[in-house]
C-alpha cells in the first residue's frame, strides 16, 4: 500500500515542476498583452533578485550565460533535472 502512494507522490513531485518553464512564459505573454511590451527576464535578474551579486562566478563564460539564458529555458533545464530521479523511482520495479 505504502509503495504504490509512494511511487505516487514521487511521479507527481518529479512532473509537477515541469509546469514552471510554461508558467513563467505565460506570465510574460500576459505581460505583453496587457503593455504591448515583453518582459526581458533572464537567469542574470532572477539571480539578482535573490540577492547574489555580479559577478556570480569567478568563471567569466558562465556570467555571460546568465546574462543570455532565458530564464524560462533555465527553469526548464531545472526542472527536468530535478524530475529525472523522481520519475525514475515512479517507475522503478518493487524490491
Amino acid at each position: 500500500m505504502w509503495q504504490g502512494l509512494l511511487k505516487s507522490f514521487a511521479s507527481f513531485v518529479g512532473t509537477t515542476p515541469l509546469l514552471t518553464a510554461p508558467g513563467i512564459i505565460g506570465w510574460q505573454a500576459l505581460q505583453w498583452l496587457q503593455t504591448a511590451r515583453w518582459p526581458r527576464l533572464n537567469l542574470a535578474f532572477a539571480l539578482e533578485q535573490i540577492g547574489l551579486e555580479k559577478p556570480f562566478t569567478p568563471f567569466l563564460g558562465l556570467n555571460v550565460i546568465a546574462d543570455w539564458m532565458p530564464l524560462s529555458l533555465a527553469a526548464f533545464i531545472v526542472t527536468i533535472l530535478w524530475a529525472i530521479p523522481f520519475i525514475e523511482y515512479s517507475y522503478s520495479d518493487p524490491d
